[in-house]
């Protein structure tokens, strides 16, 4: 996974895959593991991370599945990426 990590392109079908990948985890697994991945995704993608098709309902559907601080930490800061690029359909979960 560092692998394709570090050879992906950083646009939304890249991010979009990546969850699609993520989804088929189980669930502590998506919180634990995939959404380091996506964070790592995000952080370096800028802007594009705004247009993906299914990030803002991951983050909604997972929200409630956070145990601990350093997982509810990453979460938010991936919420606050997208909102700061521009990402209207996670505003509610901002801080």
């Amino acid at each position: 996974m560092d692998r394709w990590l570090g050879a992906i392109t950083r646009t939304r079908m890249s991010i979009d895959h990546l969850l699609i990948a993520v989804r088929d985890l189980d669930v502590a697994d998506q919180i634990e593991q995939g959404l380091r991945w996506i964070e790592r995704v995000v952080v370096e993608s800028g802007a594009s991370c705004a247009s993906t098709f299914t990030l803002p309902e991951w983050l909604h559907e997972r929200r409630a599945d956070l145990v601990t601080d350093d997982q509810i930490a990453r979460w938010q800061r991936v919420v606050d990426l997208l909102v700061v690029a521009g990402d209207s359909r996670v505003a509610d979960l901002a801080d």
